[in-house]
């Protein structure tokens, strides 16, 4: 590159000196020696690159800025060189030009991938879920996915945490709570998209036993026997069956006489499996988590009046990037397929489409 600077020049431009990556062309023979007799003050540049500039080295560019110009601007012209791998000299013009094609490859070469990334995301739905949907939500996710050709990600857990980590600021198109007591507090925060919300199924509470448990409950005022002594619900902060639970024996006036047996359980399921594995007498839950498992036996279903009816609603999260994939997933769940589904897993559907 250098020796075609040169060639390029007339047949009288000398090259001076290498200087930290500075290079002296003069222009005629005339200046060359004021050329040489000023700028040869400072050391070649030395084969390999130094780390850093020596005593001598810092002293010469300061020699150099410092020193008028104006005579030499006359006759030389002053070209900043940059010292590329294998001793590859290009002036500034050419690094410039180097420098902005890189910064324009990776530019073209991050939208790309932008462009492909969200072409992928557009092809998949996060769906916030209460754990009491997992089974009857996997299967219809499936169906919807082939149907679609998207993936749909879940994330079950008690409505509550659900809630707690969308506030947070978790990523998920799609929200399907237990009870609407969530869907208010996002909506209250303006997290939710406008007019979203769809009530999907009610469900039902039950108090189930262990197969082999030798216990009968022909009333709720039966729990206070002493031969009951451990009673699972779900916490009441943060499950909404457990809030639910808790109406129904507080509407039964047992809330404070029962406390003491109480243990409470992270989620509806871990409830149940307080049961199935001998830890309490009793648990209280959904009816329709009485189809996972033949080792139970329903005792007794609370009738409807002790609590709050149990409503699933399902909305669209404000900061959801596929609203539409996300609208026509909502719309699934209210179809006819759809709603054969959940009744086999024990829900009862609110208003098929």
């Amino acid at each position: 590159m250098q020796e075609k600077l040169l060639n390029e020049q007339s047949d009288s431009v000398l090259k001076i000196d290498f200087i930290y990556g500075y290079t002296f062309l003069c222009r005629s023979e005339l200046c060359s020696r004021y050329c040489r007799e000023t700028f040869t003050v400072c050391p070649r540049k030395p084969k390999s690159k130094p780390k850093t500039k020596s005593s001598v080295g810092a002293s010469c560019a300061r020699d150099i800025v410092e020193k008028p110009l104006t005579q030499f601007n006359k006759c030389a012209i002053l070209v900043k060189c940059f010292y590329l791998s294998d001793g590859y000299i290009a002036s500034e013009m050419v690094y410039r030009i180097f420098q902005f094609l890189t910064v324009f490859y990776l530019l073209f070469l991050f939208m790309l991938l932008l462009g492909c990334t969200e072409k992928q995301q557009q092809n998949e739905l996060s769906v916030f879920a209460a754990i009491s949907l997992k089974d009857a939500l996997t299967e219809i996710g499936e169906a919807f996915a082939a149907e679609n050709q998207v993936k749909v990600y879940y994330n079950f857990a008690a409505s509550t945490t659900l809630q707690r980590q969308l506030e947070k600021g978790a990523s998920g198109d799609v929200f399907i709570s237990a009870s609407p007591r969530q869907v208010v507090a996002l909506q209250t925060n303006g997290l939710l998209e406008a007019e979203s919300r769809q009530n999907l199924l009610t469900n039902r509470l039950v108090l189930v036993s262990d197969e082999t448990a030798e216990i009968s409950v022909e009333t709720p005022m039966n729990l206070v026997v002493p031969e009951i002594a451990r009673i699972a619900i779900g916490h009441p902060d943060i499950v909404p069956a457990g809030a639910y639970a808790k109406e129904a024996l507080t509407h039964f006036g047992l809330w404070e006489a029962l406390h003491p047996k109480l243990i409470f359980g992270t989620d509806v399921r871990a409830t149940l499996a307080y049961v199935t594995a001998g830890n309490v007498d009793i648990a209280i839950v959904y009816k329709t988590d009485t189809t996972l498992t033949e080792n139970i036996n329903v005792l007794y279903q609370l009738p409807p009046e002790a609590y709050t009816p149990i409503i699933y609603p399902a909305v669209i999260m404000k900061s959801s990037l596929r609203k539409q994939l996300a609208y026509r997933f909502i719309t699934y769940l209210q179809a006819m397929e759809s709603g054969e589904i959940f009744e086999k897993h024990g829900f009862t559907v609110l208003g098929l489409k």
